[in-house]
């Protein structure tokens, strides 16, 4: 039997969820005046351990001195960042500090 491009055992139309972000998860988020950075790690033996980083600066000026100027703009690089993280973990990332 030929197979398609469906994953086995899933209905049409369905989309598989990834699995949500585990508590010993740590998501952090640095909102700077010049971009935002990701980081996820883990906590091991009392130290996190990094499994992912991802960096991307804001495409204008939406932020100045260290305030946020155009909210929306600051918000879709914050999303854009998660998201790419997010793929590289196969995780949904939902608690953030």
């Amino acid at each position: 039997m030929k197979r398609t491009g469906r994953r086995a055992g899933m209905a049409r139309g369905q989309v598989k969820k990834a699995p949500v972000q585990a508590n010993q998860t740590v998501f952090a988020l640095d909102i700077g005046t010049r971009s935002i950075i990701g980081m996820v790690g883990v906590v091991e033996e009392g130290k996190v351990k990094i499994l992912a980083i991802e960096k991307e600066e804001h495409g204008r000026r939406a932020m100045l001195d260290g305030q946020i100027e155009d909210i929306d703009q600051v918000a879709k690089v914050a999303r854009r960042v998660t998201e790419r993280l997010e793929a590289k973990l196969g995780c949904k990332l939902s608690r953030v500090c």
